[in-house]
């Protein structure tokens, strides 16, 4: 399994679910600054957790999997129009 087709996993779901409702309220109301860099620490304990060799293969699908959550959250905070546009 991998991080772009774990939605297809029920079971596993409701794990990254536990998980991330854990960790939303102590990103709750942080600087940008901070919740980035704390996501960076914690991504770069699970590329560091991977095998060197598949690391930049990680790294990418990681990143693609974030590129997929985003327009989704974008809908969550904003409503169906996404980021407002007069920020683009």
């Amino acid at each position: 399994m991998t991080v772009m087709d774990i939605d297809a996993n029920e079971a596993a779901r409701k794990e990254i679910d536990k998980i991330v409702d854990a960790i939303r309220p102590l990103l709750s109301g942080q600087k940008p600054e901070v919740i980035g860099s704390a996501l960076s620490e914690v991504t770069a304990m699970f590329v560091a957790g991977c095998e060197p060799k598949a690391r930049e293969a990680v790294i990418g699908l990681f990143l693609l999997s974030v590129e997929k959550f985003v327009p989704v959250f974008d809908k969550m905070l904003y409503g169906e129009q996404g980021f407002p546009k007069e920020f683009n």
